[in-house]
């Protein structure tokens, strides 16, 4: 009799035993398919952000194509303004301030201050690579 009652709580205790490791088997999986699904979830969030962002980043592109489009023409309008100063200083070798008045009309100074490099390098830039997720160095601009 007593040793049926050892081998009786003996088989109790390995049922207990393996239904306790079932049910925590059982768990860990339960927790590993909500891990997972929440994975996917911040997955779909993340690229329905970026699906999302997508119309500002193109228009930040256009707008910088218009400004650099504007400040190649401004340049190229003070290019041509230098050239005929040049031309007309030529012709008239006796008058020196002739290259000084027509030198006067070109707007580099106005260039200069308006050109956004820090725009470029600080706005497009980031606005690209947190778009494409990808961490990037933003430069700090030296004053010319």
């Amino acid at each position: 009799m007593k040793l049926f009652t050892i081998a009786l709580v003996v088989m109790l205790l390995l049922i207990v035993t393996l239904g306790f490791l079932v049910v925590r088997a059982y768990n860990r999986l339960v927790s590993y398919r909500k891990r997972f699904k929440n994975a996917f979830a911040q997955i779909n969030v993340q690229l329905t952000h970026r699906y999302d962002l997508i119309p500002n980043l193109v228009e930040t592109a256009k707008a910088y194509m218009k400004h650099e489009r504007e400040t190649l023409e401004a340049v190229i309008t003070a290019r041509n303004q230098a050239v005929t100063a040049v031309k007309q200083a030529s012709n008239s070798p006796d008058d020196p301030g002739a290259i000084q008045r027509g030198l006067t009309e070109v707007p580099l100074l106005h260039l200069h201050r308006h050109h956004p490099f820090a725009f470029r390098v600080c706005g497009l830039g980031q606005k690209l690579a947190w778009t494409a997720g990808i961490a990037v160095t933003v430069f700090q601009v030296l004053p010319l």
